[in-house]
């Protein structure tokens, strides 16, 4: 039973997914580290700076991995990254998803506050004194394709075999770790959640990565307006219990609005997560489970465990 399990993970495409994941995250480890290295020999300017940090990575390392993942696969570009239209009625569901998720994210990213520092601060110091336009480039729009044809692009695909349950939640496990620190992973875990959602519903990519766009494009802007002491500001100092409270029954009010509109986003695209399920498995030839949790996927667990681990070592011990 164990071994087919093991067999059906392969055909199905839960282990290539996980292996790319893997890779991806060694790779960005990796380049960490040499980066500390190289950072001596990099031209003092902060567009360089930017170029070697933010620009090159995903690029290379996001971008690149999936280059790669198509051309060993022999998969077809469109059908892996779901590059397909979608409905207006669903885009209207979408909006309202977003809408309802948006504090969701920010009751989320608050918690992470009182264990780890602001890493969406700390990005928008880093470009303090870049044009608007150069800022939304690199960590908006950037992001929103090279992140999103990764996590729920490739990725996703490599799921078509499991329940939308499952597999929106290891996306979204997957989309945390991919950040790398425990603030941004807090938030980045339910986005992740809930955009493999809309992609599986909508059979498209593109709802995801507009709405992914326009939530860091939002952040931007916002913060290239506010003076930088503002944006800085520990909103955890500010912040009572009773405030913890109604923002909790905000966030829980939220969360059944989106639940609902998921329901709803299904409705409209006639999308049964047990018909999607059979039809995979009987093109696949695939029959009974399919094993989820394998070696790379334990390696991805590693890989989360070290870099917050790492991040809370560096924060409360060496400090």
């Amino acid at each position: 039973m164990n071994k087919e399990k093991i067999l059906n993970s392969k055909k199905s495409g839960v282990f290539g997914a996980n292996l790319f994941v893997l890779i991806i995250m060694v790779l960005y480890i990796a380049f960490s580290m040499a980066l500390t290295f190289i950072a001596p020999k990099i031209p003092n300017t902060l567009y360089s700076k930017i170029m070697v940090s933010f620009v090159l990575p995903q690029v290379i390392i996001l971008l690149g991995s999936t280059i790669v993942y198509l051309k060993i696969t022999k998969k077809s570009f469109k059908k892996v990254l779901r590059l397909n239209k979608v409905s207006g009625k669903s885009l209207l569901i979408i909006l309202g998803i977003f809408i309802c998720i948006y504090p969701v994210l920010a009751f989320a990213n608050l918690l992470s506050l009182y264990i780890f520092p602001s890493m969406g601060v700390a990005i928008q110091n880093t470009f303090s004194g870049i044009p608007l336009v150069v800022k939304l480039c690199v960590i908006a729009l950037m992001p929103a394709i090279f992140e999103e044809i990764t996590m729920r692009g490739v990725a996703l695909s490599g799921y078509d075999g499991i329940s939308i349950g499952k597999s929106a939640i290891v996306i979204g496990f997957f989309f945390g770790t991919l950040h790398r620190n425990g603030n941004q992973f807090a938030y980045a875990f339910i986005m992740g959640i809930v955009f493999a959602y809309i992609v599986r519903i909508t059979n498209s990519i593109i709802p995801s990565m507009i709405c992914h766009f326009v939530y860091n494009g939002f952040s931007t802007v916002l913060a290239h307006f506010i003076p930088q002491k503002a944006t800085s500001t520990d909103p955890t100092a500010m912040i009572d219990m009773a405030t913890i409270i109604s923002l909790s029954v905000i966030t829980a009010i939220c969360v059944m609005i989106i639940i609902l509109l998921i329901r709803k986003l299904a409705e409209v695209n006639n999308y049964s997560d047990e018909r999607q399920v059979e039809n995979f498995k009987r093109e696949n030839n695939i029959t009974g489970k399919i094993k989820i949790f394998n070696w790379p996927f334990i390696g991805v667990i590693i890989m989360c465990v070290y870099s917050i681990g790492l991040e809370l070592v560096r924060l409360y011990l060496l400090n």
